[in-house]
């Protein structure tokens, strides 16, 4: 329950299971300002862990969030609330 925060500025998701992700993200997703930051560890390249990859893919579509950065070699996403 995210009740209790009034909005959110940054999050970093790093729960390693696909359904964690997604729930995590659709707890958070409407508590963002504009121009928050979410953070997204082990959701890229595709393939490293089951599943994460389509639930990045999908967070991407529902167009929220814009792109800033995947970085491979921390295996991170960034993306800004637009």
């Amino acid at each position: 329950d995210v009740s209790f925060l009034p909005h959110v500025n940054y999050a970093f998701l790093d729960m390693d299971f696909p359904q964690a992700q997604l729930d995590g993200y659709n707890l958070l997703k409407n508590k963002f300002v504009k121009g928050g930051y979410l953070c997204f560890h082990d959701m890229i390249p595709k393939g490293h862990i089951h599943g994460c990859y389509e639930v990045y893919q999908s967070v991407l579509e529902e167009g929220l969030f814009e792109l800033i950065i995947e970085d491979l070699p921390s295996l991170t996403v960034v993306l800004c609330k637009k």
